[in-house]
C-alpha cells in the first residue's frame, strides 16, 4: 500500500509539471508589490487589484518592451474580457506576449497596454454588465480600474485612448459598454457574441442611445465562425441581429464572418486574425487623435 501510494504521488507531480509547462510565461505578484511591474517588460505579469464596487479583481497585464512609468505621453489601453468559465488567462496562451513584442517591434501597432480581467468569482455565472463590473470598468474614480492603470501602468484615462476586446460571454459585455457608454471607449471588438438572451436589452439601449452612439464616434467590429457551435446546434443569431439593428439605426459596424472557424478562441486569434484586431483597435485611436 505505502508503494502505491508512493507512485501515486510521483504521478501526480508529474502531471502537474507537465500542466504548468503549457502556461505562458507569466510573473505573479500581489496587488502590495506593484512596484515591480517596472522589471516585467514585454510580458505578462499577474496581480490584482482591490475595486471600490467589486472588491478583488484578479488580472493579467502586458507592458510593452520599453514601457515607462515615466513616459510623458500616456499609453492606450485595451481590455480583454473573457467568456464563460473563462479568466483573466483565457487571452494568454492565444494571444501571446511574444506577438505583442513582434507588432510594436515592426510597428505594426503602436505601443500599447493590454489587460485581462476576470469577471468575478464564479465566472460560469458572472456578467460583464453587472452592476458591480460596469462600475469597475467604466468609473474615473479611485480604486476603480481605469484609475489604478492610469497610475500604475501610465495608460491614458482619455476615453478616445481605451478599447475593448470581448469574446462569447465577454463579447455580450463588449457590446453592452458600446451601447450604454459609447463615450467610454474609442472602439470594440466583439468576437463569437452568441447571447441570444440580452439582444432585446441591447435593441433597447440603442434605441435609448442611438443618437449619442453616433455623435460619439465609437467603432463596433463584430466576427463570429461559421462553424460556431452555438450557432449551428442552438440557432443562436445574436451577431446577425444586433449588427443588422446597428445599421438600421444609422450605426455603422462591421461583422466579419470567418470561414471554417469555431467558438473557440484559439481558432478566432489564429494569425493573422489577432493582428487586425489589435489594428482596429490602434486606427481607432489615431482617427480620434487626428
Amino acid at each position: 500500500m505505502t508503494i502505491h501510494k508512493f507512485f501515486l504521488v510521483i504521478s501526480l507531480l508529474s502531471t502537474l509539471k507537465l500542466a504548468s509547462a503549457s502556461f505562458p510565461d507569466i510573473k505573479t505578484f500581489t496587488s502590495e508589490s506593484c512596484d515591480a511591474l517596472n522589471l516585467r517588460k514585454g510580458v505578462y505579469t499577474h496581480s490584482s487589484f482591490q475595486s471600490k464596487s467589486r472588491g478583488n479583481v484578479d488580472f493579467n497585464v502586458y507592458l510593452p518592451p520599453t514601457w515607462s512609468k515615466e513616459n510623458s505621453s500616456k499609453y492606450p489601453l485595451i481590455l480583454l474580457l473573457h467568456g464563460q468559465n473563462g479568466s483573466e488567462y483565457s487571452f494568454t496562451n492565444d494571444l501571446p506576449a511574444d506577438s505583442l513584442n513582434y507588432w510594436i517591434k515592426t510597428d505594426s501597432i503602436p505601443e500599447v497596454v493590454v489587460i485581462a480581467l476576470k469577471g468575478g468569482d464564479d465566472t460560469s455565472s458572472m456578467q460583464w454588465y453587472s452592476d458591480a463590473n460596469v462600475k469597475m470598468i467604466t468609473s474615473d474614480e479611485d480604486s476603480e480600474l481605469r484609475k489604478y492603470c492610469n497610475e500604475n501602468f501610465n495608460t491614458s484615462i482619455e476615453n478616445s485612448q481605451i478599447s475593448i476586446m470581448g469574446h462569447s460571454r465577454g463579447a455580450a459585455g463588449a457590446l453592452y459598454f458600446a451601447v450604454n457608454f459609447p463615450t467610454k471607449f474609442s472602439s470594440i471588438v466583439s468576437l463569437a457574441f452568441v447571447s441570444d438572451y440580452i439582444i432585446e436589452d441591447l435593441k433597447q439601449s440603442i434605441d435609448k442611445n442611438q443618437e449619442k452612439i453616433i455623435s460619439s464616434g465609437i467603432k463596433i467590429q463584430m466576427y463570429i465562425g461559421n462553424k460556431d457551435r452555438f450557432v449551428l446546434k442552438g440557432n443562436r443569431r445574436g451577431s446577425w441581429v444586433i449588427s443588422s439593428y446597428l445599421m438600421e439605426k444609422g450605426i455603422v459596424n462591421e461583422l466579419i464572418t470567418f470561414e471554417g472557424k469555431t467558438h473557440d478562441i484559439c481558432e478566432l486569434f489564429e494569425s493573422p486574425n489577432k493582428l487586425d484586431y489589435f489594428k482596429f483597435c490602434t486606427q481607432m485611436w489615431k482617427n480620434h487623435s487626428d
